[in-house]
């Protein structure tokens, strides 16, 4: 299974499997700050094992007509757009631990996974 990488898969992580390729955003990597998260995507970025990839616009609308449906449209950045709807594009799973993100790949059926603060047991519409 292809794993898209959010901010918190960095920042929380060291991750990295040998045999497995990760996926992103730019806006992603805009993202870390800090020496260590920053020096993890530049070591994955020149083995080969992250790729950078921009989301279709197609997947981009339909991330955002479903955030609006939901409630969530409001608590997402770009950044969390882009990651979802790269996830559409590449029927990814995304590493996050981000619960807007992972609510909203709740309702648009994306798989996640929660990187140091777990996951949401439950989908939930915001008002």
């Amino acid at each position: 299974m292809r794993i898209v990488l959010d901010s918190p898969a960095f920042i929380n992580s060291s991750l990295f499997e040998i045999k497995r390729k990760y996926y992103t955003v730019r806006e992603v990597l805009d993202e870390l700050k800090d020496l260590r998260s920053k020096s993890l995507a530049e070591t994955a970025l020149i083995s080969g094992k992250l790729v950078v990839r921009e989301p279709e616009k197609n997947s981009v609308k339909r991330v955002l007509e479903k955030a609006k449906e939901i409630g969530s449209k409001e608590k997402l950045s770009e950044t969390d757009i882009h990651v979802l709807a790269l996830a559409l594009d590449l029927s990814a799973m995304i590493l996050t631990d981000d619960f807007t993100v992972q609510n909203t790949a709740a309702h648009l059926g994306i798989k996640f996974s929660g990187v140091l603060r777990g996951e949401i047991k439950t989908k939930k519409l915001f008002s």
